[in-house]
């Protein structure tokens, strides 16, 4: 399912990347913010703010968290940068700050289940992209 896909990919990423794409796109980022939110995971999400692709989102957001709807630390969770050189060192910075979340159980006890995934598809420009080890390292214990 596409839910068993989406919990797939954030177990096997380090972080998170949505370039300019459409429904699909936004619903794979916002899940993913909203499982940092929810403390699922602690993984950089990023915004490749390509000709200035998510300026009325970051508006949007910026308008959510001075109406009282977001807080300013969970605005904060989204980086953003029109540079994917400059979006990725962003994303290492965060990845090497964070400590990784071992417990997903509360992913569990919701139901989801990683079982048969192969992760997230790549679609040509566009769409939320998570990146794994190979992308973004992460020290590891």
């Amino acid at each position: 399912s596409m839910h068993e896909r989406k919990a797939k990919m954030t177990e096997l990423a380090d972080a998170f990347i949505a370039m300019p794409g459409g429904f699909g796109t936004f619903d794979e980022l916002f899940e993913a913010i909203t499982w940092a939110q929810l403390g699922y995971h602690n993984k950089p999400i990023g915004l490749l703010n390509v000709a200035g692709y998510f300026d009325p989102l970051l508006q949007l957001i910026e308008h959510s968290i001075t109406e009282g709807f977001v807080s300013r630390s969970n605005g904060g969770l989204v980086l953003t940068a029109d540079q994917p050189e400059r979006l990725l060192e962003m994303l290492e910075q965060r990845v090497a700050a964070s400590p990784a979340v071992e417990d997903r159980s509360a992913l569990a006890a919701e139901g989801t289940t990683a079982e048969g995934l192969a992760g997230m598809h790549v679609r040509k420009a566009s769409g939320t992209h998570a990146l794994g080890p190979k992308a973004v390292t992460r020290k590891r214990n």
